[in-house]
């Protein structure tokens, strides 16, 4: 298949297409919750049901209008998918101790600066209740379906227009603000950039769903425990310490050297 409107979404059009997905959820959310006694769900569920049917909506109609298939969508590199994520998986695996601790901290100084709401705090609990539906949002809708739109659809489109920063900065900066929260956002803008970065590098969400998800499922596993943002360091030990920064700094290192300019990883069709 021969992609088509190769330039859409430009900047503009890319915030559209993202009210168009929250118009398309609040509408459906609204219509299942009143079926909510028909359909015999908790609503944490609904709710995962809710961004299933929104997102495809929106991306059926995205990608008839780009003529774009989904093999193209998910990996465009002339590098096979699966020697991709053999390469890059357990090197992501190395960065994710140090990127929940950075985010965590990051999290807690604006929670000191920005104190939480009570609807923030009821929306956090909720998305924490450790539900199936909650759980399988979190760590396989979630990060499928974003990367699918914030680096699939729109990073792609605009690294055709735009320079790669401001391209990367530009829908890392609509990723955060998709979240509708000053702690989400600045969460989603460092995840968005860090994820763009490996979309430019590698031409496939593929590393860049193993490491949303990776990343999703260890806050889970943490919430599941009971150790949220809030409970701080206190209990971490200085060998704890030592290992996320070694790992973190090796992981780093590691992928800075695969996705080089001209390494076989790095070419992009």
């Amino acid at each position: 298949m021969i992609e088509k409107n190769q330039d859409f979404p430009n900047g503009r059009e890319a915030f559209f297409v993202v009210v168009a997905l929250f118009a398309a959820e609040y509408l459906l959310g609204a219509a299942m919750y009143d079926m909510r006694a028909f359909l015999a769900l908790p609503e944490q569920d609904i709710g995962s049901m809710v961004t299933l049917l929104a997102n495809g909506i929106v991306f059926t109609a995205v990608m008839h209008y780009k003529g774009l298939s989904y093999r193209d969508l998910f990996h465009s590199s002339p590098s096979s998918a699966g020697a991709t994520l053999f390469v890059l998986t357990p090197v992501i695996a190395l960065t994710i101790p140090a990127l929940v601790v950075g985010m965590t901290a990051m999290c807690a100084l604006l929670v000191q600066l920005f104190p939480i709401s009570q609807w923030e705090a009821a929306m956090f609990e909720e998305m924490s209740s450790g539900s199936l539906g909650a759980i399988i949002g979190a760590c396989i809708l979630a990060p499928v379906l974003e990367e699918m739109l914030f680096r699939g659809i729109i990073l792609r489109s605009f690294l055709r227009q735009y320079s790669k920063w401001s391209a990367i900065v530009g829908s890392a900066t609509l990723f955060g603000f998709a979240h509708m929260n000053l702690y989400q956002f600045a969460v989603g803008l460092v995840l968005g950039i860090v994820c763009g970065w490996l979309y430019e590098r590698t031409k496939s969400l593929l590393p860049c769903i193993v490491l949303h998800a990776a990343y999703n499922s260890a806050l889970t596993v943490i919430d599941l425990q009971g150790s949220g943002m809030q409970d701080g360091y206190a209990n971490v030990s200085a060998f704890a310490w030592l290992a996320v920064l070694v790992f973190g700094t090796t992981g780093v290192v590691m992928l800075r050297r695969i996705l080089e300019p001209g390494s076989p990883s790095s070419r992009g069709g």
